[in-house]
């Protein structure tokens, strides 16, 4: 945990391009467009909308680490429908989202970097129990057809203790 916080500030805090053609308001822009459409993204993850993972992720399958597994992001977006219950029978019911902050990096006019934290996520199963986690997560988005969509990321997740 402590690399990826490390890793994050760098990228967040110490590596912003130099000499950018882009202006304020450009910046502006993306970063609403990227800041929207991770909103989007756990707002289809609390209420366990499938249908995001056509709409939120590139058509370039990049790599995605979740905890200690690293899988294309394709496998990831397979294994979450699993958990959600698509095909596991006591799958999560339903999930709900406390203390979420975004942080967005303008890197070109078509890749931004977004970092969030999650204070507490809560998942409900069918079966009646309740987990609940921390997450924090780092996601490369890409600007393909017009929309922001994620490339690569990871993401970890602990016990809320």
């Amino acid at each position: 945990m402590r690399t990826f916080v490390g890793l994050a500030a760098l990228f967040l805090l110490g590596c912003q391009p130099q000499g950018s053609t882009l202006t304020e308001a450009q910046r502006d822009e993306i970063e609403t467009g990227v800041r929207e459409q991770l909103e989007r993204v756990y707002t289809a993850v609390s209420s366990l909308d499938e249908s995001m993972f056509s709409w939120a992720v590139s058509e370039q399958d990049g790599v995605c680490v979740f905890d200690r597994t690293m899988q294309t992001c394709d496998e990831l977006w397979d294994a979450m429908k699993y958990a959600w219950g698509t095909i596991e029978k006591d799958g999560v019911a339903r999930t709900e989202i406390e203390g979420m902050e975004i942080k967005v990096v303008v890197l070109s006019p078509t890749v931004a970097l977004a970092a969030m934290t999650m204070a507490e996520n809560r998942a409900y199963t069918e079966a009646g129990d309740v987990h609940a986690t921390t997450i924090a997560a780092l996601w490369v988005y890409v600007l393909e057809g017009g929309e922001w969509r994620v490339h690569s990321g990871q993401s970890t997740s602990w016990p809320v203790e």
